[in-house]
């Protein structure tokens, strides 16, 4: 029964599961194993959704944050030249935001987490020639703190992440003097990393849920969409620019804001938008309903790294564009509050 504005939903971004896209009537049949992927996620979402129904009760609902510092820059610039590596000059937000969702005897029913890092520590390590699925940090971290609260449910959500990448990850690329390029991975000693940072993050998620107080039983929710358009690359030899749409989407829930963005922003553009929020406690949510590749900042695109060199926008356009987005849909929540009251759940 619920509109789909009403419905938010964003990937963790793990690189260690098969690359599905979406699989259309025309596409039926042409590769059976991601096809049995593809319907198995389909039918336990919608397992998962009746669950959900069947076990509805009321709850209150708590924010908090803290820090985590398991993630870093990862643009860097030697000898001039931007490569991918570990940058401790440039913004990296350490921020950990929590929302915990609990019934009326204080048990937690689920918990939202929102961090800022890539989900790549496992990504290309290889352990017996080939790459495991893996759910990487956020499923790791999920698993271990759903374990250790039976019967909640752990939301992992990547923040502006486009730009962080973890601490310590399993897979290294260097060059040598001749130009040659070496990729060096840990193999299975890579899943000692991975549970050494899922533990550090967890420590640092229970800290953070120590302080939390679920303070409201009652909240108003609202949900908006906007597609905003900004102009793309010019691409071919005529430099055609085809425009780039991005989805924004808002989730308020009570005194809690989420904004959804079809992209990877870089940190710089994350900050822009949680300074510019009317909502204090707002968490800003990528790769949220689709996905639009990355959103560098201009000193990015000044310097050629990675993340310029993969987007499809041009300078200067996306920041403004999410900004007045996101502004415009504050405003008519603010206009619905005043000429008649959300529904409140």
């Amino acid at each position: 029964g619920l509109s789909k504005e009403y419905v938010f939903m964003s990937a963790t971004h793990t690189h260690e599961v098969p690359l599905l896209g979406f699989i259309g009537a025309t596409e039926q049949g042409k590769n059976e194993k991601l096809e049995l992927w593809y319907f198995e996620i389909l039918n336990t979402l919608k397992e998962t959704i009746k669950r959900a129904e069947a076990a509805k009760r009321p709850a209150r609902i708590g924010y908090g944050t803290g820090k985590s510092y398991i993630n870093v820059n990862r643009d860097d610039v030697i000898d001039g030249k931007a490569t991918i590596g570990s940058n401790f000059e440039r913004p990296s937000d350490k921020t950990l935001a929590l929302v915990r969702i609990e019934d009326e005897a204080g048990i937690p029913i689920a918990f939202i987490v929102n961090y800022a890092v890539h989900a790549v520590v496992m990504n290309g390590c290889l352990v017996d020639g080939s790459i495991g699925v893996c759910g990487d940090l956020p499923g790791r971290t999920s698993a271990m703190l759903e374990e250790m609260f039976d019967g909640a449910v752990a939301l992992w959500t990547p923040g502006a992440a486009g730009d962080q990448n973890p601490r310590i990850m399993t897979q290294y690329v260097f060059t040598k003097d001749n130009g040659e390029t070496i990729v060096e991975n840990l193999g299975q000693s890579g899943y000692i990393i991975l549970k050494s940072l899922a533990e550090e993050h967890v420590r640092d998620i229970l800290t953070v849920n120590k302080s939390l107080v679920c303070d409201k039983s009652e909240a108003e929710i609202f949900a908006a969409e906007r597609i905003v358009q900004c102009p793309g690359r010019p691409l071919g030899d005529e430099g055609v620019s085809i425009p780039v749409s991005y989805t924004l989407r808002l989730l308020t829930v009570g005194d809690i804001a989420f904004e959804g963005i079809s992209a990877e922003v870089v940190t710089s553009i994350g900050a822009a938008l949680k300074s510019a929020s009317p909502y204090e406690k707002t968490m800003i949510v990528t790769n949220a309903s689709t996905y639009c590749g990355y959103v560098p900042d201009d000193w990015g695109y000044e310097n050629n790294t990675f993340e310029a060199n993969g987007t499809p926008v041009q300078k200067g356009y996306a920041q403004p564009a999410f900004l007045k987005g996101f502004a415009e849909m504050f405003d008519e929540e603010r206009r619905m509050i005043t000429e008649s009251s959300p529904k409140s759940y």
